[in-house]
């Protein structure tokens, strides 16, 4: 009995060592990330229609209305939405 709990003890500590070695391995990742070449000509932009006075059924085309308008701007690669509550509901 003595015998499995050390060999349980030591399994444990093992893999919390290996667990703490990850994760300072992937937060000097983060912090040595360069934020500056990963932005360049991103823009992003929150918006809440749920918050406006518009009437209800006219935000359902409103999103794809806004994103076709920033699409026919000159210079724009891409343009792409996400709902947040489609993601929340799975």
């Amino acid at each position: 009995m003595q015998r499995l709990l050390v060999v349980t003890q030591i399994s444990v500590s093992l893999l919390l060592v290996v667990g703490s070695l990850l994760f300072v391995r992937s937060f000097r990742n983060l912090m040595t990330f360069d934020r500056e070449s990963a932005k360049d000509g991103i823009t992003v932009a929150f918006l809440g229609f749920w918050q406006s006075d518009l009437p209800r059924e006219s935000l359902g085309e409103l999103p794809k209305e806004l994103l076709d308008e920033i699409r026919s701007v000159p210079g724009v690669l891409s343009a792409a939405n996400h709902d947040q509550r489609s993601a929340l509901a799975r």
